[in-house]
């Protein structure tokens, strides 16, 4: 199978990581964004002691402001 490229949204919601688990052990590139930085850096670690894959990661808060 082809090595697909993920950006996952949301990356550290329980949703999210099981999903992520998967795409890492099938080959996929994940690159995670999340609001929280911390939790965000430990989800990463997490994968990559996991799987062995490479994460990259970005922190950044995607909520639209009402003004």
């Amino acid at each position: 199978m082809q090595n697909r490229k993920w950006l996952v949204l949301g990356a550290t919601s329980f949703i999210a990581v099981s999903c992520m688990r998967r795409m890492l052990k099938a080959g996929d590139t994940l690159c995670l964004v999340a609001r929280d930085e911390n939790e965000l850096a430990n989800v990463a670690a997490d994968l990559r002691v996991r799987t062995g894959a490479q994460v990259i990661t970005r922190s950044n808060d995607l909520t639209v402001s009402q003004d």
